[in-house]
């Protein structure tokens, strides 16, 4: 009878740990449907000049048009962009995002690949944002595809009226819930369009 009960309380024990697992693993699929997207540009430097808020020619000091002059010839112009993003967390346990690999794409040309490892809190159901931060030399980033497309970026990022820029986003988010960390296998992918100085 002993030998009974024990097998009866070790079977009992190990069905409530494997409901408890398959339960930890659902929590875990449920936040790895979390929605992402792009909300924005933070700021857009070009050659050391800020250009969210340049809106024609005229908008630009004769000191920038110098610069900015000066550093095309010199066939480097690097480019400040931060994009402001959203996560959304559809759990009843707060969640962290604490670092993401990125790859940024620009009208087809891959612009960065690198990783951030900032923290970010988001409460149960609730949203958060973050930035990512991303430096390039324009002119190299569009030796492939021409000076049209250097236009189109500069123009596109800094007016975004009659320029659309199309984005392409991968990410691979490093999520915790209560310290356990959510698997992503594959990157998560983002492909906004940029105009009017929104993205659609």
């Amino acid at each position: 009878m002993k030998f009974k009960t024990g097998a009866l309380l070790l079977s009992i024990s190990i069905f409530s740990l494997l409901f408890s697992g398959c339960k930890s693993m659902k929590d875990n699929a449920r936040f790895a449907k979390c929605e992402f997207k792009i909300s924005g540009i933070n700021r857009l430097s070009i050659g050391g000049v800020e250009m969210l808020n340049k809106k024609t020619i005229r908008d630009f000091t004769t000191n920038e048009g110098l610069k900015l002059a000066y550093q095309v010839k010199q066939r480097k112009l690097i480019t400040d962009l931060t994009l402001r993003l959203q996560v959304r967390n559809p759990n009843n346990e707060p969640a962290q995002l604490r670092g993401v690999h990125y790859v940024l794409v620009i009208d087809g040309k891959e612009i960065i690949n690198t990783e951030l490892s900032s923290t970010v809190s988001v409460a149960a159901r609730g949203a958060s944002s973050f930035t990512l931060n991303s430096r390039f030399d324009l002119i190299k980033a569009a030796e492939n595809t021409g000076y049209d497309t250097l236009l189109k970026l500069a123009l596109g990022l800094s007016e975004g009226k009659n320029q659309p820029v199309n984005f392409d986003l991968y990410f691979r988010p490093k999520v915790y819930i209560n310290d356990k960390k959510v698997k992503y296998k594959d990157f998560i992918k983002l492909s906004p369009v940029f105009q009017a100085n929104s993205f659609k």
